[in-house]
């Protein structure tokens, strides 16, 4: 595992190579000047201005040159500074990181909640009223957008109701409404997922056999069919945190809560290109790391899973 581990790891540098490479490139070929609203806020609208603003950036300088010393220095820790405020990129996102993490954690745990129970309820009473259920639910989840699920979540819960607050990011409380509401499509994807990974175990000889020896029931669901069943059920769940690292969009502006996805959309709105530049390279060094455990995972799930 650990020639596995180090030969992923090496393959991480090309990858994120090609995720700085292509941002580069877009926001290079992206018409009109960056720099132009910056400046006319916070010096003047002079092209004297824009242009002293643009020598002391560097921007004047060819861009192969421009992109190594964005990779010299984004090895160094150092991914820039903003064109707006002045303030380092790298610390403008540590600062929204601690909101991101716990709104994803939070909507992880509400999506394996909701979809692996439903799911194992289906598959247990396939054709029952819970199956049919599941279903149901899964269709009703995979049909809403996060975007009218926070907002109707927030008009009953918190408008009508008043059992949470209605925006802000003070404690657990203000994580329930906006993790439901991340949580409801991959809910029910992870719920049809998990009924059909499950019944295909079901259909293994070793379940069987762990039957006919007179194991518990309830041991043979958990040990035999759920445990071989999570390959796919992990590998979503591996994929869908990548993605929720990067922040929910929507759920995050609804709920008024200072994450990566929030502060991504305000820098491609005011065309701060360092701050576009370095979120988009943190955030896929994330979900690079996130997928590399997941497929580490693979081996304390199932052993006959193997590195070499």
């Amino acid at each position: 595992m650990l020639v596995y581990t180090l030969r992923r790891l090496l393959l991480i540098i090309p990858t994120l190579l090609g995720v700085s490479l292509v941002i580069f490139a877009i926001l290079a070929l992206s018409p009109g000047d960056p720099l132009a609203a910056v400046v006319s806020e916070e010096y003047g609208n002079t092209a004297e201005d824009i242009e002293r603003i643009r020598e002391q950036l560097h921007l004047n300088d060819p861009l192969h040159v421009q992109y190594f010393n964005f990779l010299w220095d984004a090895l160094r820790g150092d991914l820039g500074t903003s064109f707006r405020g002045g303030s380092s990129v790298l610390n403008d996102i540590l600062a929204r990181l601690p909101s991101t993490i716990q709104l994803a954690i939070a909507g992880l745990i509400a999506t394996m909640l909701l979809g692996i129970s439903a799911g194992v309820l289906a598959a247990l009473y396939r054709g029952g009223l819970p199956d049919k259920l599941t279903m149901v639910f899964a269709f009703v989840g995979v049909s809403i957008p996060s975007v009218y699920a926070a907002l109707l979540l927030l008009l009953i819960f918190a408008v009508e109701l008043r059992w949470f607050k209605v925006v802000g990011d003070e404690g657990l409380k203000s994580l329930i409404l906006p993790a439901l509401a991340m949580a409801l499509i991959p809910a029910g994807v992870l719920a049809r997922l998990t009924r059909a990974s499950m019944l295909e175990v079901m259909e293994e000889d070793y379940v069987r056999t762990a039957r006919a020896k007179g194991i518990r029931e309830s041991l043979v669901t958990l040990m035999h069919i759920f445990r071989n069943a999570l390959i796919p059920i992990v590998t979503y769940l591996g994929l869908l945190a990548g993605s929720l690292l990067s922040g929910q969009v929507f759920v995050e502006n609804v709920f008024g809560r200072p994450g990566l996805g929030r502060f991504l959309v305000d820098s491609i709105s005011a065309r701060d290109y360092p701050q576009i530049r370095g979120g988009i390279l943190f955030v896929a060094a994330g979900y690079v790391f996130v997928n590399l455990i997941v497929d580490l995972l693979y081996g304390v799930i199932d052993p006959r899973i193997t590195y070499e």
